[in-house]
């Protein structure tokens, strides 16, 4: 069949299902190439439609056309979208039980299906495999490819299991499909997938409606909380912590947002709602880490901001590409700060322990689920992350980091398991005599009277559910555990820090730790990639001719113009004030004030147009005031 006659059955397909008339540009190049059998790798921008590049082609090919999909959100939503639309799909994910695995695996196998979406996980399962083998797979698409590069930033160990479904069905066409790659990522993709002579189509990373800006003009936190509070329409606003992340939504709420955060330690009911109110604008913004925006579909987001410094190009790419997917007018913002500067870099260091330590955190995952030389168990052994940490005198988050480690040695399988937020402590007679020294309205005061009136002075722990003593003294959970440090700091209470555990499951027998094999090499190479993204996250903070040139080449696109709208392009046509000299009181005029005149992308314009104003004799300028000279 020729490509016109696949283009038109496409578009025919298009119209029936997703209502539209025609195909973006930057569609039809993968539709085709797939159609025609041909192995293709993509590389489209958030929010360019990458979904129907395969599910278009799945259907024209026949077939059942086998997705794998690193999250169970993105897997559940594509599945709903495709149902809508008529077309027959489901997923088997880790929240399967064996009658809907048997189930839907049938429905495949027997022609019910067109369209299977599983987990990589899935994938080392032999029994999986051998009914694979029974379905007439014609189509395999990888989505979130660059999962299986070491060199990008997002690697995942068992999408290396996709290769297992190679020789299974020896007769699809693949397809991998990717927001973010560089020109190394997209070619150890290729390589990992055994991609046949693979047709590549990259679409150009600039969006032309997303405006970027880094604002670093005095106090990054003061400078964040104002621009929310006057930008219009649905935001986002990306912390480094879940502390973090609910720390930003009080002091949004304090300033008139209508703010909540969304952080892991949610109960899952809790953490569906304030996703739900925020898709629907009931709330305007969301303070979330980076586990939040995978699978979001919300085309309206008018403007990201980072609180936080992301550690590569690629996730503040994909990050910031959550806004403006509807093509209007977005903004795009990082609020550096020296400590977030501080924070990163350390963040850095802790990603690659020295290998004496990996061997330490292996020698502990033996020590606490007994395991014996030699020995590989089949269930999985507990391991007390926070517990050994404090033990070792080392941060958890290294620990992690060797844990990540081991698993990309393919040594071990580990998931972090998220603590219960109920209030452990105990009290004493210091916090009565300690709170006839507080202001009675404050919120420390406030709670340590509930604290008194409910829990008994012992040196019995006491657990108390958050989401009860929020009920009960009308308290933020802000509120509540900013007070509970300071009293423990304060010596009124011992409050029990949550204990974090993993649960392990050992891939290879057992060996010595000090036998333990790293390639310290390939450590080494993984820690230069991760310097090197870095410094190009460094370079993009400080002033360039464009911002959005600076991402473009980082991805390879070295004849990269300057966009004409991010705040240097925009500072670099700084021309002199007219007639502001004249505006200035006796007085005197605040910096900050006067800036809230003009939109946020210009700030760093009217920065420079002011010190042009200086450096001509026709103002001073002291602190965050404006005098005439």
């Amino acid at each position: 069949m020729h490509s016109t006659s696949f283009l038109t059955q496409a578009s025919s397909l298009l119209k029936d299902h997703w209502g539209h008339s025609e195909f973006r540009p930057d569609q039809t190049g993968p539709i085709l190439s797939l159609c025609a059998g041909n192995d293709t790798l993509a590389i489209m921008s958030t929010g360019a439609g990458k979904s129907i590049c395969f599910q278009v082609p799945g259907l024209i090919r026949g077939g059942v056309c086998l997705v794998i999909s690193p999250l169970i959100a993105l897997m559940r939503d594509q599945v709903a979208s495709l149902k809508s639309k008529g077309i027959a799909a489901d997923f088997i994910s880790s929240d399967s039980n064996s009658g809907d695995i048997d189930r839907i695996s049938n429905n495949a196998v027997f022609g019910g299906l067109k369209f299977l979406y599983v987990a990589p996980e899935r994938l080392k399962s032999p029994v999986f495999l051998a009914r694979i083998e029974r379905m007439d797979v014609r189509t395999i698409a990888v989505d979130e490819a660059h999962c299986i590069s070491q060199w990008g930033h997002d690697f995942r160990p068992a999408y290396r299991e996709i290769l297992a479904i190679r020789p299974v069905c020896p007769k699809a066409v693949w397809g991998a499909f990717t927001a973010t790659a560089t020109v190394d990522v997209s070619r150890d993709i290729s390589e990992q997938l055994s991609l046949k002579s693979a047709a590549l189509f990259r679409t150009p990373i600039r969006r032309s409606n997303l405006m970027f800006a880094v604002y670093n003009l005095g106090d990054s936190e003061r400078m964040l909380l104002e621009c929310a509070r006057r930008m219009r329409g649905t935001g986002l606003v990306y912390s480094g912590t879940r502390h973090a992340s609910i720390q930003l939504s009080e002091r949004l709420v304090h300033v008139g947002v209508k703010a909540e955060a969304y952080h892991a330690g949610l109960p899952s009911g809790e953490r569906q709602n304030r996703q739900k109110r925020w898709m629907e604008g009931k709330t305007q913004v969301l303070t979330c880490t980076s586990a939040f925006g995978m699978g979001i579909d919300k085309a309206d987001v008018r403007w990201v901001f980072h609180a936080n410094i992301p550690s590569d190009m690629e996730s503040y790419v994909q990050e910031a590409g959550r806004a403006g997917r509807d093509g209007l007018p977005s903004t795009c913002a990082i609020f550096p700060s020296s400590e977030a500067i501080q924070n990163a870099k350390k963040s850095l260091e802790l990603q690659f322990p020295p290998l004496d330590f990996i061997q330490a955190v292996y020698q502990g995952l033996a020590n606490q689920g007994f395991v014996a030389i030699g020995d590989c168990p089949t269930e999985n052994t507990r391991f007390h992350l926070g517990q050994w940490s404090t033990q070792q005198k080392a941060s958890q988050r290294l620990t992690e980091s060797s844990l990540r480690i081991l698993q990309k040695e393919g040594l071990i399988a580990w998931q972090k398991n998220t603590p219960s937020d109920d209030v452990r402590l105990t009290i004493n007679t210091a916090l009565q005599r300690g709170l006839n020294t507080i202001d009675n309205a404050v919120p420390s005061s406030i709670l340590g009277q509930w604290l008194v009136r409910h829990v008994k002075e012992s040196l019995q722990e006491s657990r108390w559910p958050l989401a009860l003593i929020m009920r009960s003294t009308s308290l933020s959970e802000f509120e509540i555990r900013s007070a509970l440090y300071q009293f423990d700091q304060w010596g009124w209470i011992e409050l029990v820090k949550p204990s974090f555990t993993a649960s392990i499951s050992w891939k290879t027998a057992r060996v010595r730790a000090e036998s333990l094999t790293i390639a310290k090499e390939l450590l080494e190479h993984r820690k230069q990639v991760s310097q090197v993204k870095w410094k190009t996250m460094e370079k993009y903070l400080t002033p360039q001719d464009c911002r959005a040139a600076t991402i473009e080449r980082y991805f390879g696109e070295e004849d990269a113009v300057p966009c004409g709208t991010c705040d240097d392009c925009r500072a670099s046509v700084a021309s002199l004030l007219q007639g502001f000299v004249e505006l200035i009181p006796a007085k005197g005029l605040r910096i900050s004030e006067w800036l809230w005149h003009y939109p946020l992308i210009d700030h760093n314009l009217k920065m420079k147009e002011l010190t042009l104003l200086r450096d001509a004799g026709e103002i001073l300028l002291n602190g965050d005031q404006i005098f005439t000279a």
